[in-house]
């Protein structure tokens, strides 16, 4: 039997993630496809609440912060372009009132903080890259398009991600957490860069994971690189996973991570997003009131 492609064994903990569980994550852009997906299907999913992370040192300071709770200041926010900026910030929580910004980033910090206190919070940590910037020797999460003469780059070490990675998961204190390294190649790297920038990763991680018995690691990276290995699982740009390998590498993540009744439940779930999702031609028809009253019924037999 001739195969077309190279399986890739995933990790057997069914029942670890179920509609009950608090989902912290935090990472790379591809966080944020796994964790639109289980919003999507009604988990109680917090994503990203400092926006899009790509370096670890950058996840452990934003873990440390969630797990202190401690309110953002004035000080800690930078003017650049008109817009009042926090570095350890994504840029979609920039803005041209400093009050404002302020406000959104600890409504954010709050609502992390809360989700991570519940004694069966898992954290999904996706981890992008190992090369981080530093601006007066202060790591930063985002640069804001500001000159680059402001910033230093560097690529931390397998030691150094190890130890950076300890400390975001004592920090986080959670039940378990869920490990992953991001599979969307960072190109503007190059391609040799980019390759020992995740291997470093990957073995950073490795290490972590065989010293905990509630950490462990999903791969992501694996399943679109040797399973999936073919560019008609990529996006126009040849770097991030196309909708169809991350449907898949999520469907992966369900098999891993959840029983036969989450799953059962998620397909319910998957059927009620659709049917919100419904757009009618003519809504004040009876078709139209009569699905929305089916929707409304399903609503209550799920819970949601």
């Amino acid at each position: 039997m001739i195969r077309l492609s190279t399986p890739v064994d995933i990790p057997r903990m069914q029942g670890l993630v179920s509609y009950d569980t608090p989902l912290l994550l935090l990472g790379s852009c591809f966080t944020e496809n796994i964790g639109s997906r289980l919003s999507d299907l009604f988990f109680k999913a917090d994503i990203n609440p400092f926006g899009e992370t790509y370096n670890p040192l950058s996840i452990m300071r934003i873990a440390q912060r969630i797990r202190s709770g401690e309110p953002f200041v004035a000080d800690e926010l930078v003017e650049y372009g008109g817009l009042w900026h926090s570095m350890m910030h994504h840029g979609i929580f920039s803005g041209t009132e400093r009050n404002a910004v302020l406000d959104g980033i600890n409504t954010r910090l709050e609502a992390a903080h809360q989700e991570l206190m519940a004694d069966n919070c898992v954290a999904v940590l996706t981890l992008g890259t190992a090369y981080v910037y530093e601006c007066d020797g202060d790591v930063v999460n985002n640069c804001h398009k500001m000159p680059s003469s402001l910033f230093t780059r560097r690529r931390m070490s397998v030691e150094q991600t190890i130890d950076v990675l300890e400390s975001a998961i004592s920090a986080l204190g959670c039940r378990h957490t869920i490990l992953t390294v991001s599979p969307v190649r960072h190109l503007r790297d190059g391609a040799h860069d980019n390759n020992i920038s995740k291997g470093t990763l990957l073995l950073a991680v490795d290490d972590v994971v065989s010293r905990h018995d509630d950490v462990s690691y999903f791969p992501a990276y694996e399943v679109l690189l040797d399973e999936l290995r073919d560019y008609r699982f990529y996006a126009d740009d040849l770097a991030h996973p196309s909708a169809v390998a991350q449907d898949i590498i999520f469907g992966k993540f369900s098999e891993s991570y959840m029983d036969a009744s989450t799953r059962s439940r998620m397909e319910l779930c998957g059927q009620l997003r659709e049917r919100l999702n419904h757009r009618f031609l003519h809504p004040d028809s009876d078709q139209a009131r009569e699905f929305r009253k089916k929707t409304e019924e399903m609503k209550k037999e799920l819970g949601i």
